[in-house]
Parts: structure tokens; sequence; C-alpha cells
């Protein structure tokens, strides 16, 4: 028996009515899974409770935020950007630092505790010149076993995690664009055993090294490489905590000729070196290479 059209009718607007009804459904999840953009922040508060921040504290006049370990560079210029306006905004924060998460506590000696992996100050602050910081900030955090990387004023520190790794994350942060005119190394240990002020124009490449294998090699010694961060410099070696044997041993090494080119200039370079006996504590000084004073 043959249906009638109006039978037929019905039932195609039936099927339609129900494929609508799908259609919605199926729109409605795939809104559902878009992600939603977090508001730019207009206040502190605001600010610190983006998902990528870990800590925020403000004082008096200061913002200090940090970003997750995670966060990618571009994340971090983003964020720094609004970190800026957000300090603008508001008239008691007259400077904002912004801080990347150090590296875990399982990577680190148990009496330390991580520095961030690096810290900058991101106002007041030109915004050019932020982000080509923060563009030669991110090549030395990318270099393995560094942390700490921060700035006072112009010349820039970082911290070495590992002793062992110390001589060749100088030789490769030295060719850096933030490290090019000169840095300080430090050791992160509980002690402070080691501290390197490098300048270029004073003191080579390879009288560092010297004194990184010295450290390496004499582990219970505290070791500082000192010199002014800005001109004359005058960098001077100072060795402490070493045995009297080891002195002789050092004296020897440090004034030997092959290193009378430690100043680039071919001035002198003072070391001294230090014991602690039974008589109190003696010192041994000399020259880098037995240059002479003259």
């Amino acid at each position: 028996m043959r249906e009638r059209p109006s039978t037929l009718l019905a039932r195609a607007v039936a099927t339609v009515a129900v494929a609508g009804i799908a259609l919605v459904a199926l729109s409605g999840c795939g809104d559902s899974a878009e992600t939603v953009e977090e508001a730019t922040p207009t206040t502190v508060d605001e600010l610190c409770a983006i998902e990528l921040v870990v800590d925020c504290s403000q004082g008096p006049s200061s913002l200090v935020v940090e970003v997750a370990g995670a966060t990618t560079d571009e994340e971090v210029l983003e964020f720094a950007a609004d970190v800026r306006a957000v300090a603008a905004a508001t008239p008691s924060v007259t400077t904002a630092t912004l801080e990347l998460e150090g590296p875990p506590a399982s990577q680190l000696d148990g009496e330390v505790t991580a520095p961030p992996k690096w810290l900058i100050e991101v106002y007041p602050a030109d915004h050019d010149e932020l982000t080509a910081l923060l563009a030669k900030v991110f090549e030395v955090a990318a270099v393995p076993g560094t942390t700490g990387i921060s700035l006072d004023g112009e010349w820039p520190t970082v911290t070495v995690l590992d002793m062992s790794d110390l001589e060749w994350v100088f030789t490769t942060v030295r060719e850096l664009p933030l490290f090019a005119d000169g840095g300080t190394y430090t050791l992160l240990a509980a002690d402070d055993r080691l501290t390197i002020v490098h300048v270029p124009a004073r003191m080579s490449d390879e009288a560092v090294r010297e004194v990184i294998r010295i450290a390496l090699e004499h582990p219970e010694s505290r070791v500082l490489l000192e010199a002014a961060t800005e001109s004359p410099h005058n960098p001077t070696l100072y060795v402490s905590g070493l045995t009297a044997d080891a002195v002789a041993e050092l004296d020897e090494r440090l004034s030997d000729p092959r290193l009378a080119d430690a100043d680039v200039d071919g001035y002198p370079v003072s070391y001294v070196l230090s014991s602690d006996g039974e008589d109190g504590t003696e010192f041994t000084s000399g020259t880098f290479g037995g240059v002479g004073t003259d």
C-alpha cells in the first residue's frame, strides 16, 4: 500500500528537525573545546592570579613576580609586557622584577637553595631595550648547568650548578653577547667557595681557565678572582684554605712563565695564597708568570 504524500512530508520534516538538533549539539561541543584566552591584567591582583605565576610579592615600592620554569621564551616576552604595564599603572610601584623559577631541589646539594634561573628588572625599562636584553638572557639560560643569571647595572652574573661544568660553561658563556665585555661566574655552594670576576680587557681566557682548574683540583679551598667592574679593574686572585704543601705547589705553578700573558696587555696580575697552621695564617704572594712590578 502506498503512503500518502502528507505522511512522507511529515517524515521528511521530522528528519530535518533531528538533523538540525544534532548540528546544534555538535556546534555546542566545538565551542566548549575552544581555548579561552586570559584577559590582559590591569591590576597587581589580576597579574598574580595568572596561571603561569608561581610566586608574587609586592613591597612598599616594588613588585617581584616569578613564573614557572617551564614558561617559554615567547610567553615570557608577552608576560613581561603585562608586568611593565601593571607596574606603570600602579602608583606605589617604582620597580618591577621578573624571575624564572630555578632548578628543582632534586638537582641541588641539600645545603643550598636554588636561585631563580634568571631575574631581570622589567620596570622601569625601555620596551625595545628590555626585549633585546631578554633575548641575551635567554641565550645564557639555554646553556646547560646555568642558573642565577642577573645584572647589576650592565654587569652580568651567572651561577654554575656543578663545579665540574664550570670550565665548559665559562668557555661557552664567555662568547655570548651578554658576557662579551665581562661578567661574574659563581658556583652554587653553601660556602660561596668560588667567585670569578672576569674582565676580558685585562685578563686572558686561558688564565681564567687556570684558576678554574685550581678550584677543581683543590675542593677544600676558597677561590676568589677579584676585579673592579670599572677601570682600572686590577684583577687579583685569592686562594685560601690550602695546606702548606698546596701553597708551595700553586706558587710555583702560577709564577710559571707560561702564564706571563695572563694580563692581555702584559701588566702583572697578582695572587695571594694562604694556609692555616699552628702559628696562624701564612700568606704567599706573587704574580702570574712571575711578571715584575717595575
